[in-house]
């Protein structure tokens, strides 16, 4: 029978006499328990056989009398003719599919941190100084904070997507489940940090700093690593639970 593996979400065959027992996936060799087989349904009785109609006696037929000569005519009918039926709506021709997998979805956080961290922050960020001028030079409360947070969000997306992609044991699975949550409200407290500072440097009065576009890119970059992390909590969560990956389906 094939099955998806609530594990690595592939195809899988199995065979017939592993229903209901515990068994592992020949991609990923995690275990998990295989469904039983429906019973088979019995046939229905055969219906009885129609019953013989009594033979008919035809009477003597006599000859009929002609037709008369009206009814030969072509006769003209002043009633309008019916509209024809409408036309049945036809199916769907084009569907697209798409979903949202772990395998890619994995990778969003710590692509977006590595570019804050190596490429964004040594940007300017105002007053001709990168977010580490900010930081540890004028230590800019906001910004010392958020660059602390920042380097150890770092190292705690890298270390997760490492978890992501080795086979763990069995029972480490119920703590694989849970590690994006915390990840995720790390990563938010963060970004308030670089929140505050963006709001600051743009709406408060006598402010002197700008947010320029590097803080702006890092910003949405932020939020979506932050987004990713908590996506990747509700996929891990979905598959504890045997759930298929969430999908999004386009019918015109």
């Amino acid at each position: 029978m094939d099955l998806i593996c609530p594990h690595c979400m592939k195809r899988v065959s199995v065979g017939d006499d592993k229903a209901g027992q515990a068994t592992n996936c020949p991609l990923c060799t995690k275990p998990f328990t295989a469904p039983s087989l429906a019973p088979p349904t019995p046939a229905p009785p055969p219906p009885p056989p129609p019953p013989v109609p009594p033979p008919s006696i035809t009477p003597p037929t006599t000859p009929s009398a002609p037709a008369p000569i009206s009814s030969m005519l072509p006769t003209t009918s002043t009633e309008p003719a019916a509209p024809p039926p409408p036309i049945p709506p036809g199916d769907y021709t084009h569907v697209a599919t798409a979903r949202l997998r772990a395998e890619w979805l994995v990778f969003v956080a710590p692509v977006c941190i590595t570019l804050i961290l190596l490429v964004l922050s040594f940007f300017n960020w105002g007053a001709g100084r990168s977010l580490w001028g900010h930081a540890f030079s004028e230590w800019e409360w906001q910004l010392t904070a958020y660059t602390i947070f920042l380097i150890l969000a770092f190292l705690l997306t890298i270390a997760f997507t490492a978890l992501d992609r080795i086979p763990t044991p069995a029972a480490l699975a119920p703590i694989i489940t849970w590690k994006n949550l915390p990840l995720g409200l790390f990563l938010l407290l963060a970004f308030l940090f670089l929140l505050i500072d963006w709001m600051r440097g743009n709406y408060e009065t006598g402010s002197t700093r700008v947010a320029l576009t590097a803080e702006a890119i890092t910003l949405r970059l932020h939020l979506l690593a932050v987004v990713a992390s908590f996506g990747m909590f509700w996929l891990h969560w979905r598959k504890r639970r045997n759930l298929p990956p969430p999908k999004l389906e386009m019918h015109w």
